[in-house]
């Protein structure tokens, strides 16, 4: 849906670590070169997380796993990685 009004670098930041983002190189003419892998988690991490977990890591959420978002402890843009060690369901 386009968007006819600023918005901020937060709600950016905000919808990129919950929407994951994908590389994309492209060459001197402009056309594509290549695609990245996305900026989230696996399916395998997806599995991990949910084996360590069960769900939504908030003490008083009883959102079933198939349910929850995976999200990064630390952010990526503050040096996070896509890891299941840095990652938390909720």
């Amino acid at each position: 849906m386009p968007c006819d009004e600023p918005i901020s670098m937060r709600a950016v930041e905000q919808h990129a670590s919950a929407s994951g983002i994908q590389r994309v190189t492209l060459g001197a003419n402009g056309r594509v070169v290549g695609i990245g892998a996305p900026n989230g988690a696996s399916p395998a991490q997806r599995r991990a997380l949910a084996a360590r977990a069960g769900g939504c890591i908030i003490p008083v959420c009883d959102t079933p796993t198939w349910a929850t978002d995976v999200h990064q402890v630390l952010p990526w843009r503050n040096g996070g990685a896509t890891h299941a060690d840095n990652s938390a369901r909720r």
